[in-house]
């Protein structure tokens, strides 16, 4: 999955709809178009223009993951000992495998990967990390960290200014 910026030019219009839904996802067009001062069918179509350019990416619950059985946060910073495409697309593929992985970045600098994981106990991550080193692939190096507390979980970003 690509970062790649969407072909589109945001007014202040479509700045203000963002906002409104990144406060509330669950706002009804009409409560929408109310609050922006715009009318429901243009709200309406403006919405639609922006979920088409994929700059609304989608609607979801934000759920807890303290809340089910996967308390403990831990954070892998992960370089492959080599970089062939076969490689990469296979540990790719065995973090959309590990159901434990809720967010995974290929990065640059000293690691390819960094990765956050839920699991329910610190030997959950052991087993975890056993199986990626019997895969096959060789890891030139491997950093793990328990996250303590969230500070900051970006719920806030705004969209910016023009």
């Amino acid at each position: 999955m690509r970062n790649e910026a969407p072909e589109i030019e945001l007014d202040a219009m479509d700045r203000k709809i963002l906002r409104a839904l990144q406060a509330d996802g669950r706002l009804t067009n009409r409560a929408l178009a109310a609050q922006i001062s715009l009318s429901p069918s243009g709200t309406l179509s403006r919405v639609r223009r922006l979920e088409e350019a994929g700059i609304i990416k989608g609607y979801r619950a934000v759920v807890d993951p303290a809340l089910g059985q996967r308390r403990l946060a831990i954070w892998v910073n992960l370089a492959l000992a080599s970089h062939t495409q076969g490689h990469l697309r296979k540990f790719e593929q065995m973090l959309h495998n590990t159901p434990e992985v809720i967010h995974a970045w290929k990065v640059a600098g000293q690691t390819d990967y960094q990765i956050r994981l839920m699991v329910a106990a610190p030997g959950d991550w052991n087993e975890i990390a056993e199986r990626w080193r019997d895969s096959g692939l060789e890891f030139r190096k491997v950093e793990t960290q328990v996250e303590l507390v969230t500070v900051k979980d970006g719920a806030d970003w705004s969209v910016p200014d023009l």
